[in-house]
């Protein structure tokens, strides 16, 4: 048995729930609000598991600007105007492997980005050179609540 990402779960949020807490010890997320984001858009949501044990998890949906952190969606609107990589959490074990590369690039060329004119994050810690290196580019946009090293990040896919 290998890593490998799949359609994230209902099971899988307490394993979610724990991986942000070691990831994003800094940005926690009522755990309320990331079972919301697996409800409205569960297409958008992965796992990387070996097994039934996760070692990371992407978030991701279409969406208009930047959603509040540790805020419910409430509904996916209908004018989004790109496809938002909420969150990407990876366990150290698991970096290296090129897996946030695999997802990324399976959002960008499959139907789930399709009909976008752009991809869109924000990127928290000190992520930017990872999403620069996955053809996301800085923006002038002023981020608010997601820390004090946040940066508004665009991929244009037209």
């Amino acid at each position: 048995m290998k890593f490998a990402w799949r359609p994230l779960q209902q099971t899988d949020l307490p394993q979610v729930d724990e991986i942000a807490a070691r990831v994003h010890p800094d940005l926690p997320e009522d755990p309320s609000v990331l079972a919301e984001k697996l409800a409205l858009y569960p297409s958008g949501c992965f796992a990387f598991a070996w097994g039934e044990k996760l070692n990371g998890y992407l978030f991701s949906h279409p969406w208009r600007g930047v959603p509040k952190l540790n805020t419910k969606l409430v509904v996916i609107p209908v004018d989004a105007d790109a496809y938002y990589i909420h969150d990407l959490a990876l366990l150290p074990g698991a970096r290296g492997m090129q897996a946030g590369t695999q997802i990324v690039q399976h959002l960008a060329t499959t139907k789930h980005a399709e009909g976008f004119p752009r991809m869109a994050l924000v990127a928290v810690y000190n992520s930017v050179p990872f999403w620069k290196r996955q053809g996301f580019q800085l923006t002038d946009r002023i981020i608010t609540g997601y820390g004090g090293k946040a940066h508004y990040m665009l991929r244009e896919l037209i």
